[in-house]
């Protein structure tokens, strides 16, 4: 393989390396978004168990 090929091939792996990152950037980001609502989802439902009344750990009084 003289030096041509070898730029050539080490070329095309840089290039399939970079799409690589790229895909791989897109899934952190997308994952990143669902943190981010699970976080802001977790933060409502805290605050909607202590605005309940009773005290921890305390059943929920039953309807009926």
């Amino acid at each position: 393989m003289d030096a041509e090929e070898r730029i050539i091939e080490l070329e095309s792996r840089i290039a399939h390396q970079d799409r690589i990152i790229a895909d791989l950037d897109d899934v952190v980001r997308e994952f990143a978004g669902r943190v981010t609502a699970l976080e802001r989802t977790v933060g409502e439902l805290r605050q909607a168990l202590h605005a309940e009344p009773g005290t921890p750990g305390e059943a929920p009084p039953r309807e009926g």
